[in-house]
């Protein structure tokens, strides 16, 4: 049937939207991985209400290409309903907690989200009712494939060369021509009409037009925007306003000219510590007059680590340091580089890094990364890194964010100085910090604007760097990639700021998913438990691959479509087994059981291995297939157990993966991985697995579903 084709397309919108869409949410609010988890739970959850009640719009069933028209428009129109809302409720620059990002997610989110949820048990029950036959699970996999074409398209193709806005409409040009191919075959002249209209509006808006001029003098009142530029690791934004520069990542400042101090302070504190600092590791800083000031010192070599390489392009011309011949630049994941780098040796390494506030930025605040740098450092070499400054009184949060950094450099360092000013430096070494600063700057003939004898007071410093070290804590946990204790005090810190409430949110959202189980029959069960342990385990498995080996932001893309893969060759395994001797339902949990609870040892092994960059993605990459080839497996079986009532039964089923799914990706990244770590929450999610299987054994269920 033609209608297949729109399935196929079905998917091909729902996963490119999702993906773009949740760009777009991280770009204007700067999400942390708790914000990132309400938001997946929220779009799986709207998405899974739509699946719930779908049987209520059955007389849509007629009306396939219609309903396929709409799906096909919401995407670049709640794209521009979100930069608009986000202009037009929040102000730029104000702090948003998490439940005005809750109740505006969910405004944004409900038409789109909620039609495409509907859209499953149409479709099935539709098709099936003109095969004769249960259709479900072809519908399934007919949609994962067009999942796994999309999220291939975006991640590896789009992302590179198109704003949001653009990508969009060509995605929505792209539906238009199946949907005229579909209508031009059926002989629906109306549908066909409104598809080559609809293709001939889309052209004009790519053509003709520049929305992203728009959305910029939202995004940035009063300022110009001189560049900017989409990349795979996020948005970035040159402008200038009064005669100064700003850099934008995802909207979030990264750097603005004028502020002399700063860029002076994070350079000449820990190099006034070094006699003669000629070999250097700067990881991250090039684009932020970092290397003007190290320039000073007439280093030999210095070795600058980015992740992103069009952000220095975009500063190239305003720092003709970033061409200096004793720069090299590396356009890499820290980690990955402090690993490889066997045979280096630095004077000094200068970790310019965001605060530890998310799960990634967490990597360079971990035990595990200072024992890398020390083994990097010359004899009496430095090692500096920073957190914002906690002026003249450490509140709670702060105190406890400067005692665990403090005492897991202690358990690396033998000596570690905490030196205040517009942030507060974390200087360590193997010998003690000499507190005459400005005469060290003296010695060398360095000519500063701010670090100079005129400026600042060594006594004064001292005196309050002393003041923040009686406030810390001894007692405290250290900081490690497979515990994060540093991200989840950062936002317990975040959540201090607004009032209880906001921190109840997760709580409150995930509650709200755990009622709807009490409605769940024993099969919804099964496949609510079969989509936890999968989101659980692809969140398990990307933080792994993050902590342990670096970043990627390709290996998201990669991870996305291979899941897509894995549920399309599981369902449509199952499809081709249908004949055979029957499976036992459940036995695909137990396969999720079984690799959630592996995951330790294989975390364990992948950690203290030499394999390379290319073998890390392979062998992630075959895990994810395994998992969601067992969870389509296990959808395909449960479809089997439909007897009556496809548009009711198969939107049932859909919603209860999604609601799994839902609990799963925010409970874990939100809640589980902070509190207990990546092992402990490994055993956790098995169980939950395990549960499901013995909640639908013990439970003698019938086979309507």
């Amino acid at each position: 049937m033609p209608e297949y084709w729109l399935v196929v397309a079905m998917g091909f919108t729902s996963m490119s939207a999702q993906l773009i869409l949740l760009r777009d949410f991280l770009k204007l609010f700067q999400g942390n991985e708790l914000v990132i988890g309400l938001l997946l739970a929220s779009w799986m959850f709207i998405t899974a209400v739509g699946a719930w009640t779908g049987y209520r719009f059955r007389r849509l069933h007629h009306h396939l290409a219609l309903l396929f028209l709409v799906l096909a428009w919401l995407p670049p129109l709640t794209h521009f309903l979100l930069v608009w809302l986000r202009y037009t409720f929040f102000t730029p620059g104000v702090m948003t907690g998490l439940l005005p990002v809750l109740v505006f997610s969910w405004t944004v989110l409900l038409p789109f989200c909620f039609v495409s949820g509907m859209s499953f048990p149409v479709f099935s029950g539709s098709l099936s009712e003109r095969a004769g036959s249960n259709h479900t699970n072809r519908i399934y996999y007919l949609e994962a494939s067009g999942s796994l074409a999309g999220g291939a398209l975006f991640s590896f193709v789009l992302v590179f060369l198109f704003p949001h806005w653009a990508a969009l409409f060509l995605i929505l040009l792209l539906n238009m021509g199946v949907l005229a191919t579909v209508a031009w075959r059926t002989g629906r002249r109306k549908i066909l009409g409104w598809s080559v209209a609809s293709m001939a509006v889309t052209a004009f808006f790519l053509l003709f037009t520049d929305p992203g001029k728009l959305e910029n003098r939202w995004l940035f009142p009063g300022q110009q925007v001189v560049m900017q530029q989409e990349s795979p690791y996020g948005s970035l934004t040159l402008t200038r306003m009064h005669g100064q520069w700003q850099l934008y990542e995802n909207n979030e400042m990264l750097y603005s000219t004028g502020i002399p101090a700063l860029q002076e302070e994070k350079v000449h504190y820990p190099l006034s510590q070094h006699p003669r600092p000629d070999t250097l590791l700067l990881v991250f800083g090039s684009w932020n007059g970092m290397l003007q000031e190290i320039s000073k010192y007439g280093p030999a070599a210095v070795d600058a680590v980015e992740i992103n390489p069009e952000l220095v392009e975009m500063l190239q011309s305003e720092f003709p340091e970033i061409s200096a011949s004793w720069l090299a630049m590396h356009f890499q994941d820290p980690v990955i580089f402090v690993n490889r780098a066997k045979d280096k040796r630095y004077d000094a390494i200068l970790v310019n890094a965001p605060p530890p506030d998310n799960l990634q930025t967490n990597r360079y605040f971990t035990r595990e990364f200072f024992l890398r740098c020390r083994e990097l450092l010359s004899p009496g070499g430095v090692f500096s890194i920073s957190l914002p400054a906690s002026g003249n009184y450490l509140g709670e949060s702060a105190r406890k964010n400067h005692s665990i950094l403090y005492f897991t450099l202690k358990e690396v360092f033998p000596y570690v100085t905490i030196v205040p000013g517009e942030e507060d430096y974390f200087i360590a070494s193997a010998r003690e910090f000499d507190w005459d600063i400005t005469g060290l700057i003296t010695e060398k003939g360095l000519e500063n604007d701010y670090m100079n004898p005129w400026y600042i007071s060594n006594d004064l410093i001292r005196r309050r760097a002393d003041r923040i070290v009686e406030a810390l804590t001894p007692d405290i946990r250290l900081n490690t990639g497979l515990y994060p204790v540093a991200t989840f005090t950062h936002w317990k810190q975040w959540l201090s700021h607004f009032d209880w409430l906001h921190s109840l949110v997760p709580l409150i959202f995930m509650l709200f998913i755990l009622l709807t189980l009490v409605r769940m029959n024993p099969v919804q069960v099964v496949l609510f438990a079969g989509g936890f342990a999968s989101a659980a385990l692809e969140v398990i498995l990307l933080l792994a691959f993050q902590v342990l080996f670096g970043y990627l932001y390709l290996a998201t893309g990669m991870l996305i479509t291979v899941f897509m893969l894995g549920l399309y060759l599981g369902s449509r395994t199952a499809e081709y087994r249908k004949g055979g001797k029957e499976k036992p339902f459940t036995r695909p949990l137990v396969g999720l059981a079984t690799i959630l609870a592996a995951m330790p040892v294989l975390i364990f092994l992948l950690k203290n291995s030499s394999l390379n960059a290319i073998l890390v993605p392979v062998f992630i990459g075959s895990i994810t297939l395994l998992t969601a080839f067992l969870v389509g497996t296990l959808f395909a079986r449960g479809t089997r157990l439909l007897q009556k009532d496809i548009f009711r039964s198969s939107g049932r089923l859909y919603s209860a993966d999604l609601m799994g799914s839902a609990l799963g990706a925010m409970l874990v990244s939100a809640v589980l991985i902070p509190l207990t770590g990546i092992i402990v929450t490994c055993f956790l999610t098995a169980g939950v697995a395990l549960a499901g299987m013995a909640w639908y054994r013990y439970s003698s269920p019938g086979i309507s579903v």
